[in-house]
């Protein structure tokens, strides 16, 4: 098997696993704390999100470098020396972050948050607990960044199945075992994200390969990437506000309880964004070294293949879940009330994040092109348009206010930024992928879920309506691939060898 179908296919295990574990995780985690100390599990969520502006795009230059460095044997020292430069600055870097949010920590207690029934000196100790977690946990963006352009993301992935393990589960058996309080749970994720940083310190060095002396601090380096660096940090910069925002917003507005539903339903979504997450960050070290030979009639080849599987991966499950939302978080949760309010915010969510993954690739490849000025300007023009409108609709609607941006959103950036795109790094080819790539897939996504959505009826038994559920998505699934050439044809040629051997 090729590295990069061992990559793909072992990002689908890992952050499959991770998902099993998180939907596993969830229920227990509202069940043992409740909805309201739930929703300051989802502040947390929201408060890494922020603090991740201070990457300054420092984890896709890792990422980017290592990806060239590896065709470059000779430059394994450069490599190292660089490695040991951006690592000292992202341990500086978390470090103020865990200081800096202990000292916010009364301020957003008092002034941010709307406790309801949990105690406020809780709340803060447990805000003060988040900073420190995330003081631990930020240099493993460099790590992570560093093995994705090594391509030895199998590696990664099981180390973060066996930890995302140990944090989820453990965390459970805290709750059931020891004391269901948030003190108890933050401790947790404490101690395992010490264990965690450790483990990827080792396990990415012993990765790197071998210098003739020992790495050194060279600000130097940074000098032939800060115009990549600079880029890719104001465009995650303005991404924030446009992922961010609405959970900014609603944990301001919204009562802690109210939250909770949002980030429950914003879960569901996640998880499905999972998916295509793994076939990015396999793609886009393989587009950056073809970029780097030059090779542009592969790298046509492995573009459109990409998008396809993308299509295949998020197209058929997104119109289930947004088809199905309700029945999905009432047998997850065993809460009919909780699925009720999560629901309608859900399935608007998944569609927003269905169109936005089919944007990932093209994404991809002016990071590989360098042509990061393309995010930021796309991104900060969203911004400004969208900023306005987010704020309006989550004040007046709540959750759905804010999903209904999101779908806009991500519209609006299939259509104006994708022909961008293609007119300056893959010119003639935005046809095949407007119709063939995305757009025949999701039309036949949509019409196979929702015509099984109008056919099931509602009152069906829990037993039924996952076998109903399971049917539907399996006959989406199968329309999905057979619209889709390049899977099509991989599924004829895995039919003839298979009719070969008989």
């Amino acid at each position: 098997m090729s590295t990069l179908k061992q990559n793909i296919s072992a990002n689908f295990l890992g952050k499959g696993w991770s998902l099993f574990i998180g939907l596993f995780s969830v229920p227990f985690y509202i069940r043992f704390l409740g909805i309201e100390a739930y929703g300051l599990v989802g502040f947390f969520a929201t408060l890494q999100a922020t603090v991740a502006l201070l990457d300054f795009g420092l984890s896709a230059t890792m990422n980017r470098e290592m990806a060239r460095y590896s065709v470059r044997l000779d430059k394994s020292d450069e490599a190292r020396d660089l490695t040991r430069t951006l690592e000292i600055a992202y341990w500086v870097t978390g470090l103020i972050i865990g200081v800096g949010v202990y000292g916010a920590a009364p301020w957003v207690v008092t002034s941010w948050i709307k406790v309801g029934a949990l105690p406020a000196n809780l709340v803060q100790q447990a805000i003060v607990m988040m900073g420190i977690i995330i003081a631990f946990q930020w240099p493993i963006g460099l790590y992570n960044g560093g093995l994705m352009g090594l391509e030895r993301q199998v590696l990664l992935n099981g180390l973060t199945a066996i930890l995302g393990t140990l944090r989820s589960v453990g965390a459970v058996l805290i709750l059931w075992l020891v004391k269901p309080t948030v003190t108890f749970f933050f401790s947790w994720q404490i101690f395992i994200s010490i264990i965690q940083v450790a483990v990827f310190t080792v396990f990415f060095w012993r990765t790197l390969p071998p210098g003739s002396r020992y790495a050194r601090f060279d600000l130097r380096l940074l000098h032939g990437v800060w115009r990549f660096t600079a880029g890719m940090s104001a465009t995650a910069f303005v991404t924030f506000f446009l992922s961010q925002l609405d959970k900014i917003i609603l944990s301001k507005i919204l009562t802690l309880e109210m939250f909770g539903y949002y980030i429950l339903a914003n879960q569901v979504n996640t998880a499905l964004r999972m998916s295509s997450a793994s076939i990015f960050t396999a793609l886009l070290p393989r587009f950056s070294s073809l970029v780097a030979k030059d090779d542009g009639h592969n790298l046509k080849m492995l573009y459109h293949q990409g998008c396809q599987l993308v299509s295949l991966v998020v197209l058929p499950a997104s119109a289930v879940v947004a088809f199905f939302a309700f029945q999905l978080i009432s047998i997850w949760t065993h809460n009919e009330i909780v699925a009720q309010t999560a629901a309608p915010i859900a399935s608007l969510l998944v569609l927003g994040s269905a169109l936005n993954s089919m944007m990932g690739l093209p994404y991809d490849l002016t990071v590989a092109y360098g042509w990061v000025r393309m995010g930021f300007y796309q991104n900060l023009i969203s911004a400004i348009l969208l900023v306005p409108a987010i704020t309006v609709l989550a004040i007046r609607f709540g959750g759905i206010g804010a999903a209904i941006v999101w779908v806009i959103l991500n519209a609006g950036s299939m259509l104006i930024s994708a022909p961008i795109i293609h007119r300056r790094i893959l010119n003639g080819e935005l046809r095949q992928w407007y119709l063939v790539d995305i757009g025949l897939p999701f039309v036949i996504s949509f019409i196979v879920a929702g015509f099984g959505w109008w056919v099931v009826p509602n009152n069906l038994p829990i037993g039924q309506t996952i076998l109903a559920i399971a049917l539907i998505s399996a006959a989406t699934l199968a329309a999905c691939a057979i619209s889709l050439p390049f899977i099509r044809n991989k599924l004829w040629y895995m039919l003839s060898l298979a009719r070969a051997r008989v």
